[in-house]
């Protein structure tokens, strides 16, 4: 696959735009390579200076999505030592991305499917990757007293599988805004992993006392 020089750069941004848009519209096995080349302005047999094949141009988009994610989470996350701190960031990191890149997260979710064997596991095997990080997180939390859950493999499932399904059902143009989604999301995952949240706490009495009072 050829991506390198200024000009080929751009035709593969190009090309890698288009397929996800092309593949959230019609589906991995329904669109096409033509239209996919139609839609950058370039020959069909031009495509394979930049892919090696229809499946191979998947694979390739789903390893960037989880290259670009557990880079971020290195970045952003893996930097930190104190787990409660370290779980904010997640929370925001997870939040930011599937909201930010919905499309691809979206795609890699519902086309794994149409991998080959080889291919699939080579991406799993990055998604297991980055839930390791979050449950060697949760496991540190867990030593060292701050968090108290029942199992920490079956804990980061139960995370991961709330955080993600954000990009779902989230719309910019709402009523939450993504600042409150991600204090709301960083107040559930604390409480799931047995922390008090002492400043939620204090906002929530607050409120009641507010309305037992009026």
């Amino acid at each position: 696959m050829r991506k390198a020089g200024t000009r080929g750069e751009t035709t593969w941004l190009a090309i890698r735009e288009a397929a996800v848009e092309l593949i959230a519209i019609h589906g991995f096995e329904g669109f096409n390579l033509r239209e996919l080349a139609a839609r950058c302005g370039i020959k069909a047999g031009s495509l394979y200076n930049h892919i090696d094949s229809k499946e191979g141009l998947l694979k390739t988009l789903l390893e960037s999505i989880m290259a670009d994610l557990l880079r971020e989470f290195d970045e952003q996350v893996a930097v930190i030592d104190d787990p409660i701190e370290q779980i904010r960031a997640a929370v925001r990191l997870h939040i930011l991305f599937h909201t930010r890149r919905r499309t691809e997260v979206i795609i890699g979710n519902t086309e794994l499917r149409s991998l080959s064997p080889a291919s699939y596991q080579a991406i799993t095997a990055l998604r297991d990757r980055y839930e390791n990080n979050l449950r060697q997180i949760i496991s540190k939390g867990a030593a060292r007293g701050v968090f108290h859950i029942p199992d920490a493999k079956i804990t980061s499932f139960a995370i991961i599988a709330a955080l993600t399904g954000v990009g779902h059902w989230y719309r910019s143009n709402g009523s939450l805004s993504q600042k409150r989604l991600i204090e709301i999301h960083e107040q559930l995952v604390l409480q799931a992993l047995g922390v008090v949240d002492e400043t939620a706490e204090a906002t929530g009495s607050e409120v009641t006392r507010h309305a037992a009072t009026s």
